[in-house]
């Protein structure tokens, strides 16, 4: 056969191989990264069961753990097995959560843990899919390998708390939000998917009960964009469905069983003494568990300042019924906004330095890392992690940058995943700390995938150009 002469198969089955061989790597490299999630995360975990079991409960695990016993004991959600209490302070996420792995698997605490696991590579295909789909496959694999690889990733993993489960349900939101406001048509399907998805967030974690309403923001400007109304009532119906259905059935229940429509009872804990101890810390200048004992005194019209602030949620112990409760987080609520009210100036100053603090906290203290990964004692650990936070933060801005400035087209879907983003951040405290971000911080890691991904381009780039000036 002449040079010149067409090949019969030759030309027609190139781009056909080299298009399934790149597949079959990309495939193979996706698989890797999602088996190296799961065996790092269970050999840290199967140690710190075998080592220190108490590695795997955080400060509020109990607070979760004693519903879940309660439904698996006698099928309804109580403070704890042996209370009438209706439990009011929690959602019911995770201890349904807890509950239904404990009723296939038996009550393990390693068996929680996997699950989570699970739920944590989850996350980490779903960041590959969403990176994959604002750029390419490459932003999809390295967000994924960052997940993987991510000590604050692998730490909420090993222990009972609600930052892995409530981070699933964010990351989904983010998912179906962004196929709902960048492609060229919103689907009923991705609407629903939102709806739903900011419903078993709120039901795991009280923090993101509000962001509907920035949602319904969203669908409306890519509606009034579109100049398609009727889609606008459609979507919006879809997202407040399940909204309405899911969280507002918990609402019924709680006025049903505790003469509250409150939602739950944390928000008012929180508002008052955590943003509430801000700002009179703040205002003061003293520190958060004075302001916080000082607000309890107050509140409860003690005639001495308390040792500790016992105010918190399930450890306040009302009659049967828990009618008082309800009222107690009533009133709760109402003096933390008069609180607010009061001193708008040093209200301000508190969210700013509860979001800058739940950023840039190494999590040495609130996750306990050092323990977890055996690396205590180690000189200028807490000086790695800032400058890894640091770095993690700088490449999230570029790929932030990058991403607006090159895919004008869908920066409707992008500004709805950083609005989250802003959201968590907006409503965190001085308390929040390390496992506060670690729900969101897969969507900062999808711009970090990003950023790397431009540099790496860049660097081949001037090497084939090196190449070719030493070739001339």
């Amino acid at each position: 056969m002449s040079e010149n002469e067409v090949r019969p198969a030759g030309s027609a089955h190139t781009k056909p191989t080299l298009a399934y061989r790149i597949r079959t790597e990309e495939r193979a490299a996706l698989i890797a990264i999602l088996v190296a999630c799961v065996v790092i995360r269970l050999l840290f975990a199967v140690i710190a069961a075998v080592s220190q079991k108490s590695l795997l409960h955080g400060g509020d695990s109990y607070s979760y753990i004693n519903p879940a016993k309660s439904l698996l004991d006698h099928h309804v959600l109580n403070t704890r097995t042996n209370s009438p209490r209706p439990e009011i302070f929690r959602t019911p996420g995770y201890p349904v959560f807890i509950a239904a792995i404990w009723f296939v698997f038996g009550r393990q605490a390693i068996a929680v843990v996997i699950g989570q696991i699970l739920i944590n590579t989850g996350v980490a295909w779903m960041v590959y899919k969403i990176g994959k789909r604002w750029w390419n496959a490459q932003v999809g694999l390295i967000s994924a390998a960052i997940i993987a690889i991510d000590p604050y990733q692998i730490r909420a993993t090993g222990w009972m708390m609600t930052e892995i489960v409530a981070g699933g349900a964010t990351v989904a939101v983010v998912y179906f939000g962004y196929r709902l406001f960048a492609q060229g048509e919103q689907s009923w399907r991705d609407g629903l998917g939102v709806g739903v998805s900011v419903a078993i967030a709120t039901m795991i974690r009280q923090t993101t009960y509000y962001f509907p309403i920035v949602v319904l923001g969203f669908v409306a400007i890519t509606t009034i964009r579109r100049r398609a109304c009727q889609q606008l009532i459609v979507v919006s119906l879809l997202i407040v469905v399940p909204m309405a259905v899911i969280v507002g059935g918990w609402q019924w229940r709680n006025h049903e069983r505790a003469n509250t429509w409150r939602f739950s009872g944390q928000d008012a804990v929180v508002l008052y003494y955590y943003r509430g101890g801000d700002i009179v810390a703040q205002r003061d200048g003293i520190s958060w568990s004075l302001a916080s004992r000082r607000l309890e005194q107050k509140f409860y019209g003690l005639a001495k300042l308390p040792k500790l602030a016992k105010g918190l949620g399930n450890q306040i112990d009302p009659p049967p019924q828990g009618k008082p409760l309800a009222r107690t987080y009533d009133r709760m609520y109402d003096a933390g906004i008069r609180v607010i009210r009061n001193d708008p100036k040093a209200a301000t100053i508190a969210a700013l330095t509860g979001s800058a603090y739940m950023a840039i906290e190494p999590g040495t203290v609130t996750m306990e890392l050092p323990k977890y990964f055996h690396l205590v004692g180690i000189p200028g650990l807490k000086i790695g992690l800032a400058g890894a936070l640091a770095m993690f933060y700088g490449l999230a801005a570029y790929g932030i940058v990058l991403t607006i400035r090159r895919n004008k087209r869908n920066r409707i879907g992008h500004g709805f995943a950083l609005a989250l983003v802003v959201y968590i951040f907006a409503i965190s405290h001085n308390e929040s700390g390390a496992r506060f971000r670690v729900p969101v911080s897969p969507i900062l890691t999808l711009f970090v995938a990003c950023a790397i991904a431009e540099l790496l381009a860049r660097r081949k780039a001037g090497r084939v150009s090196a190449h070719t000036l030493i070739a001339e």
